[in-house]
């Protein structure tokens, strides 16, 4: 993307989650980064991205037209991780921030710790102090469809089958 040089690569802060190991209680720490972009004389190309970008929208049923800005959110600590992008639309009587969950993974060993559900805490919580109205996903159409739709619905998400979305045709949506 040839978005302007208003770009920027930080690492925000540490996020730490407690879990129940085998004999004692262990720790993980997240470490949070961010880029970005703001959406000034697009190339051709970023057209494309923007136009992409809020058709993309309507299948989460947001009814938006303009991109203004996006950036890049990465959870990380090992193989435990979260990919985010954020958008920033604006209209002439709205603005909207959106949220989306590219992929959350746990680390195998520490599935079943309550740790995803910590980093969706954690993500909503960088949501709110970033002023994002929705969080949103698609969930993959695999083996672990069930227990995603579960993971995502314990965790206060709406969802419905949306015939045009890419993966397995199940989005997830939640306010903030």
């Amino acid at each position: 993307m040839h978005m302007s040089e208003k770009s920027r690569i930080k690492i925000d802060r540490e996020y730490s989650i407690e879990y129940e190991g085998f004999l004692r209680k262990k720790k993980i720490a997240l470490r949070s980064f961010c880029g970005g972009y703001q959406c000034q004389d697009l190339t051709s190309e970023d057209q494309e991205f923007n136009i992409r970008t809020v058709q993309e929208m309507k299948t989460y049923k947001m009814d938006v037209s303009h991109l203004v800005g996006a950036e890049f959110w990465r959870l990380k600590e090992g193989e435990t991780y979260a990919n985010l992008m954020s958008y920033f639309f604006e209209d002439d009587s709205k603005k909207i921030h959106v949220c989306v969950i590219a992929d959350i993974h746990v680390k195998q060993s520490l599935q079943k710790n309550g740790i995803g559900s910590k980093i969706i805490q954690i993500i909503e919580q960088i949501c709110m102090d970033n002023n994002v109205n929705y969080i949103v996903g698609e969930m993959e159409n695999d083996e672990k469809l069930d227990e995603r739709k579960e993971f995502f619905r314990k965790n206060g998400f709406k969802m419905w089958k949306e015939g045009c979305a890419k993966f397995s045709g199940w989005v997830i949506v939640k306010k903030v």
